[in-house]
């Protein structure tokens, strides 16, 4: 069986708050193969936070290289999330929402 890569969130404006770019949802397994993050600043360097939430409690937090003004990061993810696992973004500055887009394959079932 084929395996489709496809967006699985985005393109979404982050916040310097946390948003939750993308639940998986009941009985789904998602694999995220690239995120993206872009800065449509024309002056601010911003970092990109991003972490994952896993329905343990667990949470796996990084951020990106310093992204200036204009300039865009893409980043080979091969995570894998469960059902109810979260990838959540937020941006470093607080006058810059940067732009985040998640590519990726959403397989039928859950782990057993």
């Amino acid at each position: 069986m084929a395996v489709r890569a496809r967006r699985l969130f985005g393109p979404v404006e982050v916040p310097s708050s946390t948003i939750t770019l993308y639940l998986v949802p009941a009985g789904r397994t998602a694999i995220v193969r690239t995120l993206l993050v872009y800065n449509p600043s024309l002056t601010v360097t911003a970092f990109g936070l991003l972490a994952v939430s896993f329905t343990g409690g667990d949470i796996l937090m990084w951020q990106t290289q310093p992204l200036p003004p204009g300039r865009s990061e893409s980043s080979p993810g091969d995570i894998t999330l469960n059902p109810g696992d979260a990838l959540v973004g937020g941006s470093s500055s607080s006058t810059v929402d940067l732009i985040m887009v998640g590519m990726g394959s959403l397989l039928q079932g859950a782990p057993e």
